[in-house]
């Protein structure tokens, strides 16, 4: 099933929404029409083959005792990713996987209530030779 290439105002880039039982999913293709016209055929071929699925996702969010809702820190990094890939510059998600990669060696697997001010002030990520620090502003 071929979709129309839309193309963003603001900065150019060719982007297309994908809706398939109730889900819509964004793909962002670049700011070069010809190439993205490729990804949009790589897309509808990972979509047919199964390899992009339009399924509910499962969540690791609770509730706890108290009342106060929770989820993995695996989780809400991968669902920042999501978010950051459909709404950022290619920069800014690669500056972003790259911190997310490390904190999430760093932190372990936590759930996001346990990670706190003290643990992200002693977090350290190495870089391209240059010490790098997360600083947290309070």
């Amino acid at each position: 099933m071929k979709r129309k290439l839309q193309q963003d105002k603001r900065n150019g880039a060719y982007f297309v929404w994908i809706r398939r039982g109730g889900i819509s999913k964004y793909f962002p293709l670049g700011a070069n029409e010809k190439l993205a016209k490729k990804q949009l055929g790589r897309i509808e071929t990972d979509i047919s083959s199964g390899r992009i699925t339009f399924v509910d996702q499962d969540t690791t969010a609770i509730t706890r005792p108290d009342g106060s809702k929770d989820m993995r820190i695996e989780e809400l990094a991968y669902r920042h990713l999501e978010w950051v890939k459909a709404n950022r510059s290619t920069g800014t998600v690669a500056n972003r996987e790259f911190f997310l990669k490390r904190f999430l060696g760093f932190s372990g697997e936590k759930m996001v209530s346990q990670i706190s001010r003290i643990m992200l002030e002693d977090f350290y990520a190495p870089g391209d030779g240059r010490a790098t620090y997360l600083k947290v502003l309070s």
